[in-house]
């Protein structure tokens, strides 16, 4: 049973609780008690990406990471994406895409996590498969870095599949 008394202005037995909703009833969020956490950055960055053009936004802003720098730069070369480049907001650095849209439809029309946090999806140079759609692309995390699967079997290279996007 809990003691009633107070201990340094918190009941014995009980947790202390941070105040979520401030002084005049709007809800906020004290960063001193909670750490934004992320399981799976590939996914947040294809998501908003798609979220962004589903809205005909013309530039998403995405954490920066090294691997996510690299998505976008291949995304970049192939035409998927106008722009990419680093910036720095408020003492934190983040990726800037420029979304491309062509008469009016987005660039980026799907995208599918391949591999994911909880099942890696390998595949050797002569099992990178030719992507089916008309105009789609895997990238491949290979031993030389990021790479398109065109260019990974060019190479003779295999890897892990990241993701696969389609226009």
């Amino acid at each position: 049973m809990l003691s009633l008394r107070e201990k340094e202005g918190i009941f014995e037995g009980l947790w202390a609780v941070p105040r979520v909703l401030s002084g005049n009833g709007e809800q906020r969020i004290d960063t001193r008690y909670y750490e934004i956490f992320m399981v799976d950055p590939i996914a947040d960055m294809i998501n908003r990406i798609k979220n962004a053009q589903s809205v005909k936004k013309e530039t998403v802003e995405v954490p920066l990471s090294k691997i996510k720098f690299e998505i976008g730069k291949i995304l970049e070369r192939t035409g998927f994406l106008k722009k990419v480049e680093l910036k720095t907001k408020r003492a934190r650095r983040v990726i800037e895409l420029t979304l491309v849209y062509k008469d009016g439809a987005p660039g980026v029309t799907g995208v599918k996590r391949v591999s994911k946090s909880g099942q890696r999806i390998y595949a050797s140079a002569p099992e990178l498969q030719r992507v089916t759609r008309k105009r789609a692309m895997t990238i491949v995390s290979t031993s030389k870095g990021l790479m398109s699967a065109g260019e990974a079997r060019k190479q003779g290279l295999g890897g892990e599949l990241l993701c696969e996007i389609w226009a």
